[in-house]
């Protein structure tokens, strides 16, 4: 069936010059009734508020319009229009002008941009606060260093991805599960709500696994920075030719921006990733292409291991080798400021430490050492884009110790970021190793509840309200049985405090029923909790796994990370 592409277009010609045009999809031959209602509250009057129409394409249009125009909208009140609309259309070479399914309106102030979802039918009613913004974009999610984009269908875990998919939160819906390098993006202008849709982005070569020796390329800085020796420089140059980590991203993202005719994406970025997208920002004309970025454990102010820790990861002395591969150490590694080391044969745990990580703007020239991530964070934050971060503060290693078993929560947070958040959870889901144990569920900064409503609130929703670095409790009550269920309740100062909570985590810690020492870490959104004034309950159900409780830990989550704990051993 074919559709065409109506705009109407509200003028306020008095206030500010502002306008706002609103796009509507009909079918050929249909007649439908549009009202819209327009509610000010911006504070002003607006005058000469007139309404007309417009249409792109070859076609035909009928609309009628009452009233015709409106003279003022007085502060605090509204005006509806409505309209009986009939639309004929002539194609235009066997073919008629994009169409949306989301109401979409334009700025000029920006103050009044609004996104307005609807469904299509014959009748349409809808009201439009002038101060609302409603940007549902287009998400990329990204994955990390050494990783792929199965990570997000991880056959470990539930990921917040797969929960966020199976909640048909706002309508979204997966797009590809995974885009390789230069896969071409399908059109969703002819599905319902063409924006709504999550794309899962590669940026390494496609069919890579973890531990491929075959080099895949670097992050980049579009030629900006280079290693200073000319051995390195030699060998970055030759891994940059297999292509450049920002690059593609903002390839992914100029194809999403086309098929899904968004002006903008949301992005969230775990590890590695949020360093490519910055890049992709910075230095690959993204400025203005991102509306907001979740970064989950990316280390924004490079990575400061231990002699110990990067010659772990490099396999000094390792049976079972490096962590990550030797060409990662004259790329990306090297650009996060990860040394390489080099064993001194035939000495197999004494190791030289090589300077990988000194760059400047001259390749192989020499001169001042500089840092790759030190000079991207030179740059800021460019553009109209809003980042948060979370880092993880659950330690899941044996052998590597920094705070989320990866990455430390001292090196997630960024200067420009509007939250800068911090969750005890580890790095990513995963079965246990030699050298880590599992992380699972709430343990997993992949997996939990935290990050989950963290997406839904802010990167979706742009909900800023529930922030807060600390929370007026006044008791927490829980009761431990291991035969009856697990019940927690809070009674906060007032029903503005509790309304700035996001998330809820309780950890219990003791024995199994084999007497072994265990943890159980379990997650709520504030959305299940029951509200009863300023109270809320929680029932976690029975608790099976620990029949022995020797500890509790209880955090309570705003935007702004944890802003109440309850720890109690005994």
């Amino acid at each position: 069936m074919k559709r065409l592409f109506v705009l109407f277009v509200l003028t306020a010609p008095l206030w500010a010059n502002g306008w706002i045009s609103f796009e509507m999809k009909m079918c050929p031959g249909e007649n439908a009734t549009v009202r819209l209602v327009l509610q000010n509250n911006t504070g002003n009057e607006l005058k000469d508020v007139i309404l007309a129409d417009k249409i792109t394409g070859d076609a035909f249009l009928k609309v009628s319009v009452e009233p015709p125009y409106v003279q003022t909208i007085p502060r605090g009140e509204s005006r509806a229009f409505t309209f009986d609309v009939w639309l004929v259309i002539t194609p235009r070479n066997g073919e008629v002008a994009p169409d949306f399914m989301d109401f979409k309106v334009k700025e000029e102030p920006a103050e009044i941009a609004s996104l307005v979802p609807f469904l299509l039918a014959r009748e349409y009613e809808f009201t439009h606060t002038l101060t609302e913004h409603y940007d549902y974009y287009p998400i990329v999610f990204l994955h990390g260093n050494n990783s792929n984009t199965r990570m997000w269908f991880s056959p470990d875990d539930y990921t917040v991805l797969e929960k966020l998919l199976d909640s048909h939160y706002r309508y979204y819906r997966m797009g590809d599960a995974t885009l390789d390098r230069d896969e071409p993006v399908g059109s969703t202008v002819h599905e319902i709500y063409p924006k709504r849709v999550i794309y899962n982005c590669e940026y390494y070569k496609p069919g890579f696994e973890s531990g491929d020796p075959n080099p895949q390329g670097v992050i980049g800085s579009n030629g900006h920075w280079w290693p200073i020796h000319p051995y390195d420089c030699g060998l970055y140059s030759a891994h940059m030719a297999e292509g450049e980590y920002a690059e593609e991203v903002a390839e992914h993202i100029n194809r999403i921006l086309a098929a899904t005719y968004s002006d903008k994406v949301h992005c969230v970025a775990h590890s590695m990733g949020g360093v490519v997208l910055r890049s992709a920002i910075v230095w690959y004309g993204c400025q203005e292409k991102v509306n907001r970025v979740l970064m989950i454990a990316t280390p924004n102010q490079g990575c400061h291991y231990t002699a110990g820790e990067e010659k772990f990861i490099a396999g000094v002395c390792v049976p079972t080798g490096p962590i990550c591969p030797n060409w990662m150490f004259y790329g990306e590694l090297g650009e996060l400021g990860v040394h390489r080391w080099v064993t001194d044969w035939p000495v197999p745990c004494i190791a030289t430490r090589l300077e990988n990580t000194c760059f400047n703007n001259t390749c192989g020239g020499g001169g001042e050492c500089l840092s790759w991530i030190g000079k991207l964070n030179e740059e800021g934050c460019p553009g109209s884009v809003k980042y948060a971060t979370i880092g993880g503060a659950r330690n899941p290693k044996i052998a590597v110790h920094p705070s989320d078993g990866v990455i430390d929560s001292s090196w997630v947070p960024l200067d420009c970021a509007t939250f800068n958040a911090v969750h005890y959870s580890s790095h990513s889901s995963g079965p246990s190793k030699w050298y880590e144990e599992a992380s699972y569920g709430e343990a997993s900064l992949t997996a939990c509840e935290y990050v989950l409503e963290y997406i839904k609130t802010w990167v979706i929703d742009g909900d800023e309200t529930r922030r807060g670095k600390e929370l007026n409790i006044i008791n927490i009550d829980y009761s431990i049985d291991p035969y009856s269920d697990f019940l927690l309740d809070i009674e906060f100062g007032d029903v503005q405090e509790l309304h700035k909570l996001l998330s809820v985590q309780v950890v219990l810690g003791g024995k199994d029923i084999y007497g072994s020492e265990s943890e159980k870490n379990i997650g709520a959104s504030y959305r299940v909790g029951e509200e009863n004034g300023r109270y809320l309950h929680y029932n976690f159900g029975h608790i099976d796994d620990i029949y022995d409780v020797s500890y509790i830990y209880i955090y309570l989550y705003t935007l702004d990370g944890i802003a109440y704990s309850l720890e109690e051993e005994w």
